[in-house]
């Protein structure tokens, strides 16, 4: 039997949680491009975020107050001049392969929508997910995301 969402624990990542962040992240670039990568690779900008909260924040679950985390995401801002306001974005979503499709993604993305909806000016939720990523896509619209018309491009520096 799967937990209900309501039985995760959702909160916003400390310091102590930048060892499981990088291997969460690296888990991600694996699993998404088939590339290994040193976590010193990612850890510089774990931390950056975390201590710099203009930069965006994450939040892990975890099954209960005193286990290990199981699943996280970052959220990173955007301004919109044309609705004068801002987009939270979501990156770095991953859920340990154990937990998955058991609501961990849920708790998290529930907790996304209190915090924007309780944060002045945010007005729309985002997220980019490779166009081959056909579960995650399934995810995100049971989530209630719609596809969005617009294509992403990059240039890389």
């Amino acid at each position: 039997m799967s937990k209900s969402e309501s039985q995760f624990k959702i909160r916003k990542a400390t310091n102590e949680d930048i060892d499981i962040l990088a291997i969460f992240s690296l888990a991600v670039i694996k699993e998404g491009d088939g590339v290994s990568i040193p976590s010193e690779h990612v850890k510089p900008g774990i931390e950056a975020v975390l201590k710099d909260e203009s930069k965006g924040f994450y939040l892990v679950a975890t099954a209960d107050d005193n286990s290990d985390p199981i699943g996280c995401l970052m959220v990173t801002f955007e301004w919109s001049d044309v609705n004068n306001g801002f987009y939270w974005w979501i990156q770095s979503v991953y859920v340990d392969p154990k937990w998955r499709r058991k609501g961990v993604y849920s708790a998290l993305h529930n907790r996304i929508i209190k915090l924007a909806k309780s944060t002045a000016n945010v007005t729309r939720i985002k997220l980019y997910v490779h166009e081959t990523n056909i579960t995650a896509q399934t995810t995100y619209m049971a989530q209630g995301m719609k596809e969005a018309p617009h294509k992403i491009f990059e240039f890389y520096l």
